[in-house]
Order: structure tokens, then C-alpha cells, then sequence
């Protein structure tokens, strides 16, 4: 998926530079970031934004356009009115119910018959697009700033498998039948470990855990590393300021 995905950003890239514009790339992934962290590492991604930026709590539609208005800003700053952007879509059930109606002019958000929002029917990144051109137009930027929205997910769930998962997959399934031929049961096979129903559940709902991306492993400040992101720092740099 990510192999299939990267390909997509990297053409929205250069076309990005082409005919000067930003793209809001909405990746799928539900709850969890980590396709969309992948995309936009890999990718070179100007800013990537995942539900666990904010580790847990609620989130505004406008902190997030927050973050993109000033990815936008520093690149047009730095000469570059151009970029990508990618958004994680599970950031929308971050969001109050609330916030998501007001996004909607007030329609009940769509869901599933589990109760899950129907994300891929929810224009998310459409918002986001058309909250920037707002904001491009108060700045009288809207002659220098365009911005189009892209949704990325289909396009790779059935992609073909590339070397590495055809490898992974082998050692897991071997993995599995040496767990169940050893006399195993009621376990999931990670890898070399194999982890009990009862490690998987949480509590609280009494489902599947959730595997969020893991904000303090090294992996996840590396790719904030890469990323054009409008820092308090550059407020208070004045060679920055000027220009």
C-alpha cells in the first residue's frame, strides 16, 4: 500500500511544482496514522498530520487548518507558494460531533451500523481546502495560493504485494500453524511473538485494541524532523520576518 501510495504523492508533487499549487491529501487508515505518516515520510510530504499529534485529546477543525495555514505561509514565505500535505482521516473521529455538524451545515454525520462515521463519504479534506482558500482570499493571497484536495485509499487496498510483504506474510503464517501445531490458541502472531486475545482487548470498549502510532518511538520525531513546519522560533527570527 504505502509502495502504491508513495508512487501517487510523487506525482501530486511534481505536479505541485508544475502548475503551482498545494495538494490536501486525505490518507485512509481509520484511527491510526501510520499509513499517512509512512506516505508523507517517504513521499517528502511538506506536512503530515496524524490523530496522535495531539496524543488522545479532542481535536478542532481549526488547529488542523491551523497547522496547514502555516505550512502554507513559510513555504509562500520561503519563495515556494507550493507543497503537499497530508492528512490522516482517522483525525475526523478526533473530532466532537458537534464540529463535524457545523462542518456539514448541520447534517448528522453518515455512519456505518457498527457507529462508525462513514469517512470515505465525509469530505474532510474538501473542508480544509476551502477553509485555506478562505483564508488565502483574507490575506489577499488567493491570486498567488491554489489549492486542491485528493483522497487516497482505494486505489491502494488491493494493490499487488512487493517483496517485503510476501516475505512478512510467509513468516507469519508459518509462525501461526507452529503456534496452533504446539497447541496455541486464542493468540495473534507478531513477528517472532505472539501476543493473547486478552493483550489485544481494551478494557474500556471491550474490542480490538487500537495500535496507534507511537509518538516517543524514533521513528515519529524523525519524520516531524522532515517536515515544513511553522515554528514559534521562526515568529521570533527576524531575518525570517522580513522576508
Amino acid at each position: 500500500a504505502v509502495e502504491v501510495g508513495v508512487g501517487i504523492l510523487r506525482s501530486l508533487q511534481e505536479d505541485s511544482q508544475t502548475a503551482p499549487r498545494f495538494f490536501i491529501v486525505e490518507a485512509m487508515g481509520r484511527q491510526a496514522g501510520h499509513l499517512a505518516l509512512a506516505l508523507g515520510k517517504a513521499a517528502g510530504a511538506h506536512l503530515t498530520v496524524i490523530p496522535e499529534d495531539w496524543k488522545g485529546r479532542t481535536v478542532t477543525f481549526k488547529e488542523v487548518c491551523d497547522l496547514v495555514w502555516g505550512t502554507v505561509i513559510k513555504r509562500t514565505v520561503l519563495g515556494k507558494p507550493y507543497g503537499m500535505i497530508v492528512l490522516a482521516e482517522g483525525i475526523v473521529e478526533s473530532m466532537p460531533e458537534s464540529a463535524l455538524e457545523e462542518l456539514t451545515g448541520g447534517r448528522t454525520v453518515d455512519r456505518d451500523p457498527h457507529g462508525h462515521i462513514r469517512l470515505d463519504d465525509f469530505e474532510f479534506t474538501r473542508y480544509v481546502r476551502d477553509e485555506m482558500r478562505r483564508r488565502a482570499e483574507e490575506a489577499s493571497l488567493s491570486g498567488v495560493l491554489r489549492f486542491t484536495d485528493k483522497k487516497v485509499g482505494y486505489e491502494l487496498r488491493c494493490a499487488d504485494p512487493v517483496a517485503f510483504d510476501i516475505m512478512y506474510t510467509r513468516d507469519l503464517g508459518y509462525g501461526a500453524v507452529k503456534f496452533l501445531s504446539e497447541g496455541g490458541s486464542g493468540g495473534l502472531v507478531i513477528g517472532d511473538s505472539v501476543l493473547t486475545f486478552e493483550e489485544l482487548r481494551d478494557p474500556v470498549t471491550n474490542k480490538t485494541r487500537v495500535r496507534a502510532v507511537n509518538t516517543d518511538s524514533l521513528t515519529y520525531p524523525r519524520a516531524r524532523k522532515y517536515m515544513i513546519r511553522l515554528e514559534k522560533a521562526d515568529l521570533e527570527n527576524d531575518a525570517f520576518m522580513t522576508l
